[in-house]
């Protein structure tokens, strides 16, 4: 995911409605490029300017990040096949 569709598929319709509603979190992030690890960014802007709390977990740990785990079945069957379309790509990794 890009920085600009994490801001506008997560931060903004998700995260930003619990900082406004005063809820106390800190969200906890693996050190993918999307979210913004960074010194400068789009991101990183958006995290300050919004007072969000935040911090980078170890993306390599399966003990800190088991979702991580998950991903290999799923890109192992899709890379079996040439990426098509959009559809088709989806098709391939829910079969998977």
């Amino acid at each position: 995911m890009s920085q600009q569709g994490y801001i506008d598929q997560i931060l903004e319709p998700i995260v930003k409605p619990w900082i406004q509603s005063g809820a106390d979190f800190v969200l906890e992030e693996d050190g993918d490029s999307g979210h913004g690890p960074g010194k400068s960014n789009i991101v990183k802007t958006w995290k300050e300017n919004n007072k969000l709390e935040h911090y980078f977990n170890c993306s390599s740990s399966p003990d800190l990040s088991p979702i991580e785990n998950c991903w290999l079945p799923p890109k192992q069957h899709v890379w079996k096949f040439p990426h098509w379309d959009d559809a088709t790509t989806k098709e391939l990794i829910y079969e998977g």
